[in-house]
């Protein structure tokens, strides 16, 4: 009976030991198991293998050389992909012509004078657009413009909210100024990605971008816009930096309905980065409300998500 109830008791011992031990190794597993944004950080980290490195950054090289010697007839192209886009950038377009009194208040009349502005925001006054010059603007358009009301310095501002997509949640900022006369302008972005873990625990990343802008093309109903400067991310755990490119462009469809399109390229620590967005907006006066999708992937981590959002324009 004794040794009956002895071997018993050591199978119950040693269940509850395999028990025990599964239960720690789900812990473990649970403990380390990786997010999204730990696999940003993975990708973003500048590898510790500087020979490995190098070798694959030679070989990704000599692949891209190939594929453009195969594009472009057997020549390599200086002015292919990021080369053009700095070409365009730094030969942009000479300042618009402006003869501006400030003393006077008449109604543009588009035959005797040549002046260009920001609208105080899109379709004011019943006016499609929001950047005019004295080519853009068209006569019925016009009848009650006065110099006044257009701005040689622009803002617009805004915030989104990402919908949650793999249990990450995404805030959205920007800012934006731009000269008229001058076409240039600065922008800066701010994405805060949050993100649930399982076992109760989160994450969070930022993720910004800082540009300088230059209008390439201006029509009363499209604007395009060609960018260069920095990405940033940073948390607790590290802050890495790399070089971006953006093309933007502002349709204003028909009062009071406009599209954006933006789209970036870069580098953020060793890491590929691609961004491309685009929203349909509603202008409510100096208020437009957006809804859209933003696909964004940086090495080999998605991050897309739809988003609703408000902007002001000044």
């Amino acid at each position: 009976m004794c040794c009956i109830f002895g071997e018993q008791m050591q199978i119950r011992l040693l269940f509850c030991v395999m028990m025990l031990f599964a239960c720690l190794s789900g812990m473990q597993t649970l403990l380390h198991a990786q997010g999204k944004l730990s696999e940003v950080r993975t990708d973003v980290k500048p590898k510790k293998d500087e020979d490995n490195d190098e070798e694959e950054r030679k070989k990704r090289n000599a692949q891209h050389d190939d594929y453009r010697r195969r594009s472009s007839g057997g020549n390599v192209n200086p002015f292919y992909d990021d080369g053009l886009f700095l070409g365009i950038f730094l030969l942009g377009p000479e300042p618009l012509p402006k003869e501006y009194d400030p003393d006077a208040d008449e109604v543009f009349a588009g035959n005797h004078r040549s002046w260009i502005g920001h609208l105080p925001y899109p379709f004011y006054s019943g006016i499609d657009g929001w950047l005019l010059t004295d080519s853009t603007l068209r006569g019925s358009d016009i009848e009650s413009l006065h110099q006044s009301d257009l701005h040689e310095i622009a803002f617009r501002g805004g915030a989104e909210i990402g919908l949650p997509i793999n249990d990450i949640f995404r805030l959205r900022g920007e800012v934006s100024v731009e000269s008229a006369t001058y076409q240039w302008g600065l922008s800066t972005t701010w994405d805060y990605y949050h993100e649930s873990l399982p076992g109760g625990r989160t994450d969070s990343t930022t993720i910004g971008t800082i540009n300088a802008t230059l209008r390439a093309l201006t029509s009363q109903v499209f604007l395009l816009r060609l960018g260069m400067g920095a990405n940033i991310l940073t948390d607790r755990y590290q802050t890495n930096g790399g070089i971006n490119f953006l093309f933007q462009s502002d349709i204003f469809v028909a009062e009071p309905v406009s599209l954006t399109i933006l789209g970036e390229t870069g580098m953020l620590g060793s890491a590929r980065t691609s961004h491309m967005r685009a929203s349909v907006g509603y202008h409510l006066g100096h208020m437009q409300f957006t809804m859209g999708y933003d696909h964004r992937w940086i090495g080999d981590t998605n991050l897309s998500s739809p988003f609703a959002g408000i902007h002001f324009w000044y």
